[in-house]
């Protein structure tokens, strides 16, 4: 099925998760970045159980801190 991830149309398997789509983008700390789907933020917790559907916009979100 076909998404947006970070406005690039990718296609990723059917039935799959947040989780994979990290797995996918080689982001190793998931907890280092914020979700969106369609606008709405996932809580980290959700990652590995939020499924994706077709035409989903994904937003990965790197979080920095400074001092």
């Amino acid at each position: 099925m076909k998404v947006k991830i970070n406005d690039e149309l990718k296609e990723i398997a059917e039935n799959s998760k947040i989780i994979d789509i990290l797995e996918a983008e080689e982001i190793i700390e998931p907890v280092a970045v914020d979700v969106f789907v369609n606008g709405e933020k996932v809580n980290f917790e959700d990652y590995e159980s939020f499924k994706l559907k077709e035409g989903d916009e994904i937003e990965i979100v790197y979080l920095f801190a400074s001092g």
